[in-house]
């Protein structure tokens, strides 16, 4: 029988990990952050690097301590996440994916209700 999914054998390997970790009806949202991540980065030629981890850490630890400073708008919130770097974009998706077990959008999310 075919495979629904029509993916690559690499993201086969990713998403049967997924699926044994438990990641249920996640696996799809996951495996579509995994592979943006891998088409920019292919893309731009980028590797990841130390600075660039180090850059992607601070940046979400200076939003963290804006948000911890002070209760901020909705408009606020979206420009500041707006303006991360696209490594903290993806990180920051990603965990709030797994916390939240479901897709998280970013631009979209209502975080008012949040």
């Amino acid at each position: 029988m075919d495979d629904p999914w029509n993916i690559s054998p690499e993201l086969g390997a990713v998403k049967s990990e997924l699926e044994g970790l438990g990641a249920d009806n996640l696996t799809g949202p996951y495996l579509t952050i995994i592979e943006s991540a891998a088409d920019r980065a292919k893309n731009d030629q980028a590797s990841i690097n130390n600075e660039q981890i180090k850059n992607t850490l601070s940046e979400l630890n200076t939003l963290l301590r804006s948000l911890k400073r002070s209760n901020i708008s909705t408009t606020k919130l979206r420009a500041k996440l707006s303006a991360l770097s696209a490594n903290a974009r993806v990180f920051l998706t990603i965990e709030l994916t797994r916390l939240q077990h479901q897709s998280i959008d970013l631009d979209r999310k209502d975080w008012v209700q949040a």
